[in-house]
């Protein structure tokens, strides 16, 4: 496994005493609360009614209650805990599934910034230019480019997009895609990412930082600002330098479509602009496709920026599947977080479901012999003791699920192509609870059905 500098957007998660304190108190507290009342039932018994035979009856039969109802009240928590986790597991999914628009196999992603004081104005730019040529010379290196901001990093750049001749628009403030995201890139970053280009050409070794500025846009800025003209040769204001001249773009080309910052957003309108004619510019993230290791080739790579300036550190260093899977990070938690809770929670129904049932049937016993004595088949006992657990279970899931129906709102923004009633994630719920609740219950309705009838009778 590469180690590397990048973290992601992990949180550094220190075992605090405090918590671990408060967590075992409210532990030993439950447990004595939730004792209390049964030792206090148990010295208030009568010690000559408990000796009655017919006393047992009542006593037993509240008590059987009782636990059915807690049963039942686990149940619930458990389709709660299981169906948000098949929610998120299901979001997880499809976000993994997501295709991004860009080859993300085999790219080494790392990133430099220049020290204003020793690269002024255009001297970080050309020091990344020459980075890129040295970079892709390297061998087993069959592709090199710039991207600032880095594809699905969680960061965005946008800005105006003023078009030459037309008239600007008013705004809608509710259009997320009001103002294009803005992507300052290298000559070869359409071929290292793998992004088609549609209509146009895309940047060559004659754009440069001395020739006219020119920018790529993809099919969505095409879409939703040249709907009905053709913007190959178009030019679009991009910003305004200290005296307030315009600077302008000409539009060469049309790439397809791709993810921005975000799995979870769609492709909006983007516009790729080339960075070396740009006077500030500080940080990049170099996009590297190799076939070799990530290992081997992040230290050819450090090697590589050292010769040029030793003061310079690469940082950052990651795949573009870690990038990917840095910006899914959340997602993930949750669906670890709710998958572990779901397992302990059906663990404790099923240790619930078997307990009352083994309790059930111990207090049966009697009436068990008398089935049997009367004709009763084995596998008709074994099925009634099963039909009781598979009711427990129908009341809980019932109520589990109408948790599930009426916090729905709490979680739909976390989901992402399902919806939060999801009709597949509540099924399968429902399924596993079943199966959890027969299971738990075949070993108490096997003991019942091997009742031997002589010692039932003999049972009080």
């Amino acid at each position: 496994m590469m180690e590397t500098s990048f973290d992601g957007y992990t949180s550094n998660v220190r075992f605090n005493w405090v918590i671990f304190g408060f967590a075992a108190g409210v532990t030993l507290l439950t447990g004595v609360l939730f004792g209390i009342l049964p030792a206090w039932r148990a010295t208030r018994e009568d010690p000559n009614r408990g000796l009655k035979e017919t006393s047992q009856s009542i006593t037993r039969r509240r008590s059987a209650w009782s636990g059915k109802l807690t049963v039942a009240f686990q149940i619930a928590l458990s389709t709660l805990l299981v169906a948000s986790s098949a929610l998120f597991l299901r979001t997880l999914i499809n976000l993994n599934r997501v295709q991004t628009g860009i080859q993300a196999d085999n790219l080494l992603l790392f990133d430099l910034s220049a020290p204003e004081a020793r690269y002024p104005g255009a001297a970080a730019p050309a020091l990344f230019d020459q980075l890129e040529r040295q970079l892709a010379a390297t061998p087993g290196v069959t592709s090199v480019s710039v991207q600032t901001p880095s594809f699905l990093s969680n960061s965005s750049w946008d800005g105006d997009f003023d078009i030459e001749g037309v008239a600007p628009v008013a705004i809608d403030e509710k259009d997320p895609s009001r103002y294009p995201n803005l992507m300052m890139v290298g000559r070869d970053f359409f071929n290292t990412a793998g992004i088609r280009i549609v209509r146009g050409r895309g940047f060559g070794q004659q754009d440069t930082a001395t020739s006219p500025s020119v920018s790529i846009i993809n099919e969505s800025l095409a879409h939703k600002f040249f709907a009905n003209s053709d913007p190959i040769g178009r030019r679009f204001k991009d910003d305004e330098d200290e005296k307030h001249v315009k600077h302008y773009r000409t539009i060469i080309g049309i790439c397809a479509d791709t993810l921005y910052n975000s799995v979870r957003q769609p492709a909006g309108p983007i516009h790729f602009d080339l960075y070396v004619d740009k006077k500030e510019f500080r940080g990049a993230t170099f996009m590297v496709r190799s076939t070799r290791s990530p290992d081997a080739l992040a230290e050819e790579m450090r090697k590589i920026v050292r010769n040029i300036d030793v003061d310079i550190p690469l940082t950052q260093v990651r795949t573009q599947r870690q990038q990917i899977d840095a910006n899914l990070q959340q997602e993930r938690l949750f669906a670890t977080l709710t998958s572990g809770f779901g397992l302990l929670a059906l663990l404790l129904a099923m240790v619930g479901i078997y307990g009352i049932m083994a309790y059930t049937v111990t207090q049966r016993t009697n009436e068990i012999g008398i089935r049997l004595a009367l004709g009763a088949q084995r596998n008709t006992v074994r099925s009634m003791v099963l039909r009781e657990a598979v009711w427990l279970c129908v009341l809980g899931v019932a109520v589990g699920i109408a948790a599930v129906l009426a916090a729905v709102k709490l979680v739909k923004s976390m989901l992402y192509g399902l919806e939060a009633r999801d009709p597949a994630s509540l099924i399968a719920t429902a399924a596993i609870l079943l199966t959890v609740a027969l299971v738990a219950a075949w070993i108490p309705a096997t003991r019942a059905s091997r009742v031997e009838p002589m010692d039932a009778l003999r049972h009080e």
